[in-house]
């Protein structure tokens, strides 16, 4: 299939996702009751920063494909899991209709914020680079 290229958002992708996670948390989506659309919404964000981050279509992989590619991308193995624990528990809601508990959907989205977070490049000084 084709793949069109999706235009970058002006400010670091990792900027970027933490200003839409922080946008999705405050409408209270799941609250209302709502749970899919806020998985939806929720592994919108997180496809779209990988992509971003990574140059890596994941809008267009299954959850099973970007699991099989995360180690080509070099994610660590701790920001690897956080990403499929969230895609799995959205597969679960969006197909199989799962209602997940509160705590969970808070979970989730601390899972996000932390994967976001694991994989945010990290800048060197030049203190730092004479350290090496």
């Amino acid at each position: 299939p084709v793949v069109v290229e999706r235009p970058k958002p002006k400010e670091p992708a990792h900027i970027w996702a933490k200003k839409e996670l922080k946008k999705l948390e405050d409408e209270k989506i799941w609250q209302q009751g709502d749970g899919k659309a806020y998985y939806t919404r929720l592994t919108e964000i997180l496809r779209l920063y990988v992509e971003y981050q990574f140059g890596w279509y994941a809008m267009e992989a299954t959850t099973a494909e970007i699991e099989s590619d995360l180690e080509k991308y070099n994610v660590k193995m701790d920001a690897a899991e956080k990403l499929l624990s969230v895609l799995q528990q959205a597969d679960l809601v969006k197909f199989a209709k799962l209602l997940p508990p509160p705590d969970e959907n808070m979970k989730n989205m601390e899972r996000a914020y932390a994967f976001v977070e694991l994989t945010t490049p990290r800048e060197t000084t030049q203190k730092q680079q004479k350290d090496v």
